[in-house]
């Protein structure tokens, strides 16, 4: 694609490919279950960049070529117990190596209870490690606009594995007559971020490792009236998020701080539904 920006034109190129088998196998263990799990994946990315010529007499600069083709190998257990329909406990942890040297592991655990079978609270924490990010600027309106994304694979220079540290919690009551309310929130913790912003608005441009927060909390409430023609579902929240690169601090632009979800899906008859959103 080009970026005709008159002060910064350019012609960008980029590709990415995922080959990989995985598998796993489960078996029943007392009160629950056990799974045992593996993947191999490699990860082959193109980056390139090039400076649009301007004038004839203007000589290019060097453009820019970033490829990787990193493998990674995991090996993945998890352990499920249940009592009942009152509780439910899983704990796992995943095992990740990448090719160019680095390793990590991921942890989780995930509790689910019912009181009575009208109420359900569930939590769960763990860790993530993300292996691709996009070589576009976050802040940027085209980016955002457009929902345009530039992967480049980990094991690249200056693209480290990013990580996410997780806390979701939700509490959710079926009133019997056909409706749902709940409360769910989750707060996050974002480390080896690849960041453009604050430093520039272009789209594309030099990034750097930086860090984030994020947190969220909302307010569902849906409908399943499957005795009338319509579902309903509404959505109701606040959203804080932050990042931090080097020693400046800022809030991405395209976190809103309130918002609100409203659905809703007539059946206009048997096998023709018309949803709205």
């Amino acid at each position: 694609m080009r970026w005709l920006d008159p002060s910064n034109p350019l012609g960008i190129s980029n590709q990415f490919v995922e080959l990989g088998i995985r598998g796993q196998s489960t078996w029943l263990l007392g009160q629950g279950d056990l799974t045992a799990g593996f993947s191999v994946r490699q990860l082959r990315s193109d980056y390139a960049a090039h400076a649009l010529a301007t004038s004839s007499s203007q000589p290019l600069p060097a453009g820019v070529g970033i490829s990787s083709a990193p493998t990674i190998m995991s090996g993945s257990v998890r352990q499920r117990w249940h009592w009942g329909s009152t509780a439910s406990l899983e704990a796992g942890a995943r095992a990740n190596w990448a090719s160019f040297g680095w390793a990590g592991t991921e942890p989780w655990l995930a509790l689910e209870v019912r009181p009575w079978h009208a109420l359900t609270l569930s939590t769960q924490v763990g860790r993530a490690y993300q292996f691709t990010q996009t070589w576009t600027n976050e802040e940027s309106f085209l980016t955002t606009f457009a929902g345009m994304e530039v992967p480049v694979a980990a094991g690249a220079t200056g693209m480290p594995v990013a990580r996410s540290d997780n806390l979701t919690a939700q509490v959710v009551l079926n009133t019997g007559a056909g409706w749902t309310l709940g409360l769910e929130g989750y707060t996050r913790r974002l480390g080896n971020l690849f960041l453009v912003a604050p430093s520039s608005t272009q789209p594309f441009s030099a990034a750097v490792a930086g860090f984030g927060r994020g947190s969220a909390s909302g307010l569902i409430l849906r409908s399943s009236l499957m005795r009338g023609p319509a579902e309903l579902a509404l959505l109701l929240g606040l959203t804080h998020a932050s990042r931090a690169l080097g020693t400046v601090d800022y809030t991405p632009g395209f976190e809103r701080t309130g918002f609100l979800h409203v659905a809703a899906l007539f059946h206009l008859d048997r096998g023709t539904a018309l949803g709205l959103r």
